[in-house]
């Protein structure tokens, strides 16, 4: 693929002048375009009381930006909730979910905890929480949708696993949950906006997005696709101003809930957030969703080529190309000295984890691991720093040759 619209898109990136970073996973790098819109706003409401943005007065603004969010899935735009946070989106499904005693919810034992927290809260009334096995990091679709019944209420899954990058076949469980009258849930923080996401033809109900990993913001920001079939039959037990018919209607005494997702919005939205993640969106839509996808897979197979060819590194789970993602893990012998302090003196930002101190309380472990983040303002080139850095401090004992 020709690489000049994602050279340029790099130069949005300032921090990348400094070091080459790869955790995207846990924090994203924030373009220079995010940080003016966001001094621009903050400047305005600040000397001028200006409470609008893009020209638009702030809740027209917010309708606007609404479409945009829902072409990046394939949705309506009456299918877009807009909130916080993922977790708190996620309530969204969790909290209004109606159970019965016996009920259950099935999804992966490794999910990262956003799911099952929101779940494990309705366990006292009568929802089982069914944790499906993984095995080096996975569980296959075929696998995973054994686990239901007939008294399985919702499958959810992360789109891309957090700790491991595996991408579980959608289409395969979308299928699954349609035919069987299943709820189909998705958490989206780890793939929206790398890698191409169509509630359509997934068969998605419900997913949920945030803002600061690969969609390139501060935090603040949490979004929700709720599908009309989904909405018809999820009451809504809470609510707020924004999730009222007539939201600006500070007189009447009853709500009406409104039509569309908006009925789970409270209110108090972080407009700029909203805005400037509107605008990361268009970028990626630019840019190409088929584009992208294909460019951070070819840093990934890069990232497999580079571990097979090296004699301290490599993958620590290793998936075929339809299950991989841009998330991808090495791992280096914990009988070699490396930290993350070390590779930023080579210029390169990697979080090293485990080995024989592990960072999240944890038993020691016979290797370091390392989750790389694979945007598209990065390439192969900052794939070779990072393995020469890795190597050179395995090779001198943590002391950079020369």
């Amino acid at each position: 693929m020709n690489g000049e619209k994602f050279r340029r898109e790099r130069q949005h990136f300032p921090a990348l002048k400094e070091l080459i970073y790869f955790d995207n996973a846990s924090f994203g790098l924030v373009p220079d375009y995010v940080l003016k819109e966001t001094e621009d706003n903050i400047r305005d409401r600040c000397f001028h009381q200006n409470i609008g943005l893009g020209g638009k007065p702030q809740y027209e603004m917010l309708e606007e930006i609404r479409p945009i969010y829902a072409k990046v899935l394939n949705a309506d735009a009456s299918d877009i909730a807009f909130g916080l946070s993922s977790s708190q989106m996620y309530c969204i499904l969790s909290g209004n979910l109606e159970v019965s005693a016996g009920d259950n919810v099935v999804m992966p034992d490794n999910a990262f905890i956003t799911t099952p927290f929101a779940f494990d809260a309705r366990e006292a009334d009568g929802l089982e929480v069914r944790m499906a096995k993984t095995a080096n990091g996975f569980i296959s679709a075929e696998d995973l949708c054994s686990y239901a019944d007939e008294h399985t209420r919702v499958i959810a899954v992360n789109h891309v696993e957090s700790s491991c990058g595996y991408r579980i076949d959608m289409e395969y469980v979308g299928r699954f949950c349609s035919e069987r009258g299943i709820i189909f849930a998705v958490d989206a923080a780890q793939s929206c906006g790398v890698l191409p996401i169509d509630v359509k033809r997934m068969n998605i109900d419900f997913l949920v997005g945030t803002d600061y990993k690969w969609l390139c913001h501060f935090r603040g920001v949490g979004f929700a696709y709720v599908s009309k079939a989904l909405r018809e039959k999820l009451p809504c037990r809470s609510a707020g101003w924004g999730s009222d018919v007539d939201r600006f209607n500070t007189i009447k005494r009853h709500w009406d809930p409104h039509p569309d997702a908006r009925r789970y919005e409270l209110g108090g939205f972080n407009n700029i957030g909203l805005y400037c993640v509107s605008k990361v969106m268009e970028h990626y839509l630019t840019l190409g969703r088929d584009d992208v996808e294909e460019y951070v897979l070819d840093l990934a197979d890069y990232c497999y080529e580079k571990a097979e060819a090296s004699e301290v590194i490599d993958i620590a789970y290793k998936y075929p190309r339809e299950n991989r993602s841009q998330i991808v893990v090495i791992k280096i012998p914990a009988s070699f000295s490396l930290s993350t302090e070390m590779l930023r003196e080579y210029g390169v930002y990697a979080a090293v984890n485990d080995g024989p101190n592990p960072s999240h309380g944890g038993e020691p472990s016979d290797f370091y691991t390392i989750r790389l983040g694979l945007h598209y303002f990065l390439n192969r080139e900052d794939l070779d720093k990072l393995f020469a850095a890795i190597e050179d401090c395995c090779k001198n004992g943590g002391k950079r040759n020369g």
